[in-house]
């Protein structure tokens, strides 16, 4: 939107003028006269002949300089006119404040922002302007000195077509699930199948499973999707079984959206239902749901009566019977337009889309976080060149917080709109989450009938629990965790023995999202159960930070099942002299055995023997078998 309006030549008189103390020649001056005529008449051609004839007699002529420059502003000559009003106000600085507007405003729709920084701080020098005057021009300056300090600071940007997905057709609304395994996209393609008079194009709702480090082309999602003419735009909860997706459908003449839902059961959608009041209004426009992690928040776009501006964000909380409440709008609306939320699974960074909050053109995309009393920041502009002065919308970011995504048609992909990722910098990223899926089954691959699985922080021993499927034995976690906070991942049942994980912060193995398994064995007397990731310095029985978090976790597990009494039993590999690995598998397990009681267990309950190499579990020719007979047990003596 330009900051100036086309000027009517009358309009030239009504700027407060203060005269030039210049001595200009007569002839000069009736060259002035006769272009001033001319342009009343709408003459510019005569009009640009007499300046001219007027500069070539006197170039430093102020008067001639800014009716010229006025003039070729009217042709739209904007660069020209800008050269001819700085050496008018060169000249003549204190002529007329409106010189110094209308080359701030040239100078800013040109991308010039230092030339229009400078004239509006110029501009607001003047003695009388309004109120109102200054505040638009305090605003525009603001908005120049952020223009500049965004392309002088451009952020890493490199996208790149996402392998598979994006193809000849168009691809766009796209969406990745939290355990980034599928991908959900609208692809509009030309069909014309044996049957047809002729080719139609049809927008499809898509799926692609990641197979390997690619996503495969996709297929079509079944019943009871595409059913519908217009449906995309999805978000799914962390365990993939709910789904949330926009419909639009023409309604008295205009394309409504309406926000459905959808869960999976034995393998199979639901049907489609409508979300009913407070999300889907009959008066309004709903679109773009996006799911927090625990699926409890929905967060929405919506047109409707009462609204900051346009389009504005909403969120909903599910209630206990399942229906959804609490409408809020989001402090972040302006009078403008909000669009195309996503709420990472950190559940504490959002990025969206506006143009009511400062940015380079159009809709910019931006980020927001909440702070320690949950409530929405002040958004940041992700910054160019991610955003660009067209619309820029749509983008998302993967659990692990490295990988945005987004759809576009002007870069060069596969053709038309693809959707295209880059690495995105860490400023701009989430707080770290750990996203653990995996099944937990008993010995013979069935799911155990009640259980949990708890993650502990060893930061501030905060703990975090969510039930196992009792169908499938499946489990799916998001927490969020500083960059440097380790956590112990431990399943909960009363009938099975202990098992946990311990999981570091530099552990690349569980990169997030990442896949963690139980196996987990019923306990019977006389049978002996690792304790994972307990470990000693070399040749000591020193127990490190490590064992003791696993340790303590241990000592709830026994707390719980007071009917227990067992053996802590400590083992080695072969390396070294027999005599040593069993005195020191002794010490070890006897530190174990101390630490326990330190803790809260009766001393009645415990007991500890080391075995040295005499029971290795695999061979010790290799390292791995080595490490895993390097290990610490405990062994049931009554249940």
């Amino acid at each position: 939107m330009r900051y100036f309006l086309p000027l009517l030549f009358v309009s030239f008189s009504v700027f407060a003028q203060n005269e030039c103390e210049q001595s200009v020649s007569s002839s000069a001056k009736k060259n002035y006269k006769k272009a001033e005529d001319a342009a009343r008449n709408w003459q510019y051609s005569k009009a640009f002949s007499f300046l001219e004839k007027a500069l070539e007699e006197q170039s430093n002529y102020a008067k001639a300089l800014f009716l010229y420059g006025q003039l070729k502003m009217e042709k739209e000559e904007f660069e020209h006119a800008q050269e001819l009003l700085i050496k008018g106000v060169s000249v003549c600085p204190m002529y007329s404040e409106e010189m110094y507007w209308l080359i701030a405003s040239m100078a800013f729709e040109g991308g010039n922002y230092d030339r229009a920084a400078q004239y509006y701080e110029s501009y607001l020098r003047f003695f009388g302007l309004s109120e109102e005057k200054k505040a638009l021009a305090q605003e525009r300056w603001d908005e120049s000195r952020f223009l500049i300090e965004m392309y002088a600071r451009p952020v890493p940007y490199n996208p790149q077509p996402v392998p598979g997905i994006s193809t000849k057709d168009d691809e766009y609304l796209p969406i990745l699930s939290p355990d980034n395994d599928i991908a959900l996209y609208t692809r509009r393609r030309v069909k014309h199948e044996m049957g047809m008079l002729r080719a139609e194009t049809v927008e499809e709702f898509v799926s692609s499973f990641m197979e390997g480090d690619a996503f495969n082309l996709g297929y079509l999602m079944p019943h009871p999707f595409n059913l519908h003419d217009n449906e995309g735009g999805a978000s799914l909860t962390i365990d993939n079984n709910e789904l949330f997706l926009t419909i639009c459908e023409p309604v008295n003449g205009y394309n409504n959206c309406d926000i459905y839902y959808t869960a999976r059961k034995d393998s199979f959608w639901t049907p489609l239902r409508r979300l009913f009041y407070p999300v889907n209004k009959s008066d309004s426009w709903e679109s773009q749901p996006t799911i927090s992690s625990d699926g409890n928040t929905l967060l929405f776009t919506s047109i409707r009566p009462g609204g900051e501006g346009g389009a504005d964000i909403y969120s909903v909380s599910r209630t206990e019977n399942g229906s959804w409440g609490n409408l809020q709008s989001l402090s972040i609306n302006t009078l403008g337009d909000e669009k195309s939320p996503f709420l990472h699974p950190d559940n504490q960074t959002l990025y969206f889309s506006s143009n009511g909050h400062r940015g380079l053109g159009g809709l910019d995309i931006f980020y927001v976080k909440k702070d320690t009393a949950g409530n929405w920041g002040e958004p940041q502009n992700i910054g160019y060149p991610i955003n660009s002065e067209a619309d820029d919308l749509g983008l998302f970011v993967s659990t692990d917080g490295k990988t945005a995504y987004f759809a576009s048609n002007k870069l060069e992909g596969k053709g038309g709109w693809d959707i295209y990722h880059f690495p995105l910098y860490k400023e701009a990223r989430p707080e770290r989450v750990l996203f653990l899926k995996g099944d937990v089954l008993d010995e013979f691959g069935d799911p155990l009938l009640a259980s949990s699985v708890e993650i502990k922080s060893m930061k501030d021993n905060s703990t975090f629990e969510v039930d196992v499927e009792v169908e499938t034995g499946r489990y799916v976690a998001a927490v969020v965790l500083d960059k440097d906070e380790d956590v112990i991942v431990t399943v909960k049942d009363d009938f099975y023995a202990f098992n946990s994980q311990y999981v570091s912060a530099t552990d690349e193995g569980f990169e997030s999202p990442g896949k963690l398994d139980f196996d987990m064995k019923e306990m019977q007397k006389g049978e002996a159960f690792r304790i994972n990731n307990i470990y000693f310095e070399t040749d000591s029985f020193s127990l490190n930070q490590q064992a003791k978090h696993v340790l303590s976790v241990f000592v709830s597990f026994l707390q719980n099942r007071k009917d227990l009494k067992v053996a802590i039993h400590g083992h080695t590999d072969s390396a070294g002299d027999d005599e040593a690995n069993l005195l020191l598998s002794t010490q070890r397990a006897q530190s174990v055995h101390d630490f326990l009681i330190a803790s809260g267990v009766a001393s009645a309950r415990l007991s500890y023997k080391g075995f040295g190499e005499q029971k290795p579990l695999e061979t010790n020719m290799t390292e791995e078998g080595r490490s895993n007979n390097r290990r610490t047990e405990f062994y049931i003596l009554e249940k």
